[in-house]
């Protein structure tokens, strides 16, 4: 009978004995798959309506319609076997009345969070990490072990429905936005509010907002399909869209690039 032999390629020499290695494949992200899930018991008892990472990836934020904000450390991803315990909660919307978490951001360069309520309160509050040394490998982790309040502001105007955070040459400033159609900010290094935006009522209820990456440009959108645009310098609207189906505008986010930026925004019909 015959037979059939399988010979390996020739590697491609250097020169100096060693096979030159093939180039790396281009790492790409998994899309649509499930990376891991949250316990009935330690995680939310209501919708999860916003997640904020933190800035050296070491853990995120979920806030919920529950009252309370989650913090998940992404190094369970590695550890667990699929399901996700919830590291901390923060539970400071509750203390006094039921509420539900509208928006959630981190503090640009921090382990702070900013969150805004129901119950027309913004309290900014911070994740307290400890630094510890592996005995094995030496290497040094971080670990949540606490939340610490910062601030907190109640304007007193309905809900606060969004919130984000900037930082300047000497600012490091907080908007937020009201039930009454009024964009607030507020320095949190001198507690004072450098300015303020006023939305007309006509264009709906402000659901989102997205800052420009040169913090020059905020761009807002309502429950009426409207997305404006405002000169930061000059607390000025320069121009206004209306999305042809008039549907809720879920979320704002520009693109990480060099302007000139894309901006993208998400609606009820999914476009």
């Amino acid at each position: 009978g015959e037979h059939i032999v399988a010979q390996k390629p020739h590697s491609k020499n250097t020169g100096r004995g060693v096979p030159k290695e093939p180039p790396p494949t281009e790492w790409r992200p998994r899309i649509n798959s499930l990376v891991a899930t949250s316990s009935t018991i330690s995680g939310h008892k209501a919708p999860v309506v916003r997640l904020a990472v933190s800035v050296d990836s070491s853990f995120f934020v979920s806030g919920s319609h529950d009252g309370t904000c989650g913090v998940w450390e992404t190094s369970q991803l590695d550890d667990s076997v699929g399901v996700l315990e919830s590291s901390l909660v923060y539970s400071g919307h509750t203390k006094n009345h039921p509420a539900r978490i509208n928006d959630v951001a981190m503090v640009e360069g921090t382990h702070s969070v900013v969150s805004g309520d129901s119950n027309g309160g913004v309290h900014v509050w911070r994740v307290d990490m400890v630094q510890s040394t592996s005995l094995h490998s030496g290497n040094r982790t971080a670990r949540a072990v606490g939340t610490s309040d910062v601030r907190q502001i109640h304007p007193r105007e309905g809900e606060v429905l969004a919130v984000t955070h900037f930082t300047g040459l000497s600012t490091s400033v907080i908007l937020f936005a009201s039930q009454k159609g009024l964009v607030h900010s507020w320095d949190l290094r001198c507690a004072q509010e450098p300015f303020l935006l006023r939305h007309s009522p006509s264009l709906g209820h402000l659901t989102t907002m997205a800052l420009g990456n040169d913090r020059q440009w905020l761009v807002t959108g309502t429950n009426k399909g409207y997305l404006a645009l405002w000169d930061v310098r000059f607390q000025n609207a320069v121009k206004l869209w209306r999305h042809e189906s008039g549907e809720k505008i879920h979320r704002a986010a520009t693109s990480f690039v060099p302007p000139p930026q894309d901006w993208a925004g998400r609606f009820s019909n999914n476009e």
